[in-house]
């Protein structure tokens, strides 16, 4: 059974923004988009003790960080700032697949892809929301099949903002205001209904270990998220409640509106039967289990990111259209005092978690941990990686949406090499 409202919950903090290009969220009252950055979720620990150690540099060669438990709940993994890979054991990435585009009806180059999938044979699913067009890839980068148009018909879309791919290679699509499912397995579509109309982006979601598609979706009466599991009939059997905080925010009705460099939450749904949970301006992310149990909180010594005269100038230029077009007021509280730490986060296949950061240079980074939260390596991106579609690893490779010098979208795969 999922967690209802009244059940116990982490204590709450409103997390940070991104610099790198997202696309708008949906209000949370319907969805479409709206002028404004996504609304996120997030869960913040409070404070923990030391009680028992449970962990020490000896557990581990190389690492220097501690773990322990206190009055709340879980395990704290305090890392220190140097991974435990580093020179020449740290690991790299070797780029073996370039995906441009499918050509066909779309074009021979992607539009705005908005949901990347790989399967368990190593196919490349990927949308692109230009052409409303499911590609299938073969695992060198072939264009092997090609499903969709735009529209509200049998095959096909209108807004897809998720989808997953199971261990059976069926594939699911998550398009709201089509209101459904869309189930693809072995050349045949079925689709299901989706009855709550509401999202945020991007999206909570995935295919879980049991080969259910777990979807996030917002819900009167509940703050924050509901991960709703859904069967391979395309019918709900639980739904978990991921608790959001109140963010202070400019509000239009149910709308909210996110302030570009401010607070925003960060979170990833783990197919093992977690949400991964973090603040933007704190690296500090939190695994809780789907009744709401906090597993362990990862943490990395950072140190605030101060925002730039350009910067602020930017958000100040932003704040004056979001006034005058939405005709909300924007507060001074809820201006950005710094940068963001953290943009996005991912969860491999064997239980890694990939942090993407903004680093020193103001470069997109990226970390690895070990799945009990240790810092193992940090990785050189080979391409100017984007971060509205969530990377995916899987069978020790990473998957990523970037962008060439023209602004054109692409897909890469590229091999984790570990020395």
């Amino acid at each position: 059974m999922g967690a209802t409202p009244d059940s116990k919950q982490p204590k709450l903090a409103v997390a940070g923004r991104s610099p790198y290009r997202h696309p708008s969220a949906g209000p949370a009252h319907s969805p479409g988009r709206h002028l404004g950055w996504e609304v996120m979720l997030s869960v913040a620990l409070g404070p923990f003790g030391t009680a028992a150690c449970l962990g020490s540099a000896g557990d581990v060669p190389g690492w220097q960080g501690k773990m322990s438990t206190g009055d709340y709940q879980g395990i704290r993994v305090e890392n220190p700032s140097v991974p435990i890979l580093s020179g020449e054991r740290q690991w790299t990435l070797v780029t073996d697949v370039r995906i441009t585009g499918a050509g066909g009806p779309g074009g021979d180059t992607f539009g705005q892809l908005v949901a990347l999938d790989v399967g368990a044979d190593g196919r490349i699913h990927v949308f692109d929301g230009s052409d409303h067009m499911l590609h299938v890839f073969r695992p060198d980068g072939v264009v092997e099949a090609t499903h969709g148009r735009e529209g509200g018909g049998p095959g096909e879309y209108a807004v897809v903002i998720g989808m997953g791919v199971d261990a059976d290679g069926r594939t699911w699509i998550v398009d709201p205001v089509n209101a459904r499912y869309t189930r693809i397995a072995g050349g045949e579509v079925t689709t299901h209904h989706r009855s709550v109309p509401t999202y945020r982006l991007p999206w909570l979601g995935g295919v879980g270990s049991g080969r259910e598609l777990y979807d996030g979706v917002v819900m009167a009466g509940f703050k924050g998220e509901v991960l709703l599991r859904v069967d391979t009939m395309g019918i709900v059997q639980d739904s978990f409640w991921v608790e959001t905080p109140v963010l202070d925010v400019p509000r239009r009705g149910t709308m909210e509106f996110a302030i570009p460099f401010a607070p925003q939450p960060l979170r990833v749904f783990d197919p093992r039967g977690y949400v991964w949970l973090a603040t933007s301006h704190t690296y500090e992310i939190s695994q809780v289990s789907l009744e709401g149990d906090t597993s362990r909180s990862v943490t990395v010594p950072r140190p605030a990111i101060p925002l730039t005269q350009f910067e602020r100038d930017s958000v100040d230029r932003y704040v004056k259209v979001l006034e005058a077009a939405m005709r909300v007021t924007v507060s001074p509280r809820m201006l950005p005092a710094s940068g963001p730490i953290l943009v996005t986060l991912s969860v491999g296949d064997d239980g890694t978690l990939w942090v993407f950061s903004v680093d020193g240079r103001r470069q997109l980074a990226t970390q690895v941990f070990d799945s009990a939260g240790r810092y193992l390596s940090d990785l050189e991106l080979p391409v100017n990686l984007l971060t509205h579609v969530r990377p995916v690893i899987r069978s020790g490779r990473l998957f990523a949406v970037a962008e060439d010098s023209a602004g054109t979208e692409f897909v890469i795969g590229a091999r984790i090499v570990k020395p």
